[in-house]
């Protein structure tokens, strides 16, 4: 018959044989990140600095995407178009570049960058 300390002791070992075990299954776990897990932390690491309302317009987008993803509408097959030779057009001397750059480039929108991204989500 066992002694009643080397009942006690025995079972001390074993639910830290049993922590240990428990630890070290936890940080394994932890080791096995892959790109999506690193990729959701960060996704979660900007999601909790924006307001609430920001989160709920984030949240809304995000899911739209996912939800386009589940349909496989980004699994289409993507037509190439080939690109414009640029040597079929005339080259602009400095001074017409100059004008260019002011009067369209510079122009002012008429719809805000928030609202252009916003919209360039929905179809």
């Amino acid at each position: 018959m066992r002694s009643p300390s080397k009942n006690i002791a025995k079972n001390q070992i074993s639910k830290s044989e049993e922590a240990y075990n428990i630890l070290k299954e936890t940080v394994e776990k932890k080791n096995l990140r892959d790109e999506s897990s690193i990729y959701g932390e960060h996704i979660a690491a900007k999601h909790r600095k924006y307001s609430s309302q920001t989160k709920s317009t984030v949240e809304h987008l995000i899911a739209g995407i996912l939800f386009k993803a589940d349909m496989g509408e980004y699994e289409k097959t993507i037509s190439y178009q080939a690109p414009i030779s640029y040597s079929t057009y005339p080259l602009r001397s400095s001074s017409n570049y100059a004008m260019y750059n002011s009067a369209e480039l510079n122009a002012p929108s008429t719809t805000s960058s928030s609202a252009q991204y916003y919209n360039s989500f929905e179809t």
